[in-house]
């Protein structure tokens, strides 16, 4: 039998030609794999992995910009919100909400 290490794999396309343009592959801990994510105006595209892992990567690139390590299993969609001024995104990782402001 063949070693089989489950992936997480992140694509993005232009929405002009419909080509891709980066794929990034991001370790999952089953075939399940992940979360919907989620891309900002701002470039930035938030990825939740069944690990815990929370992923902000450049939406142009691919390249991860940010990592955060949860406490649980993320399997919800993130999404984004404003208060005063403020952008926040926010994720739930089982039974916890995990809340980052941006910068």
């Amino acid at each position: 039998s063949e070693n089989y290490t489950p992936l997480l794999t992140v694509s993005a396309y232009s929405p002009v030609t419909g080509e891709q343009t980066w794929q990034r592959e991001l370790p999952a801990v089953s075939s399940i794999g992940a979360s919907g994510n989620m891309v900002t105006a701002g470039d930035l595209v938030f990825q939740g992995i069944e690990d815990g892992s929370f992923y902000a990567l450049h939406a142009q690139t691919g390249e991860t910009l940010y990592q955060f390590e949860a406490p649980r299993t993320i399997r919800a969609s993130p999404l984004t919100y404003e208060v005063n001024g403020k952008q926040y995104v926010s994720v739930v990782a089982t039974n916890t909400v995990i809340t980052l402001a941006l910068p």
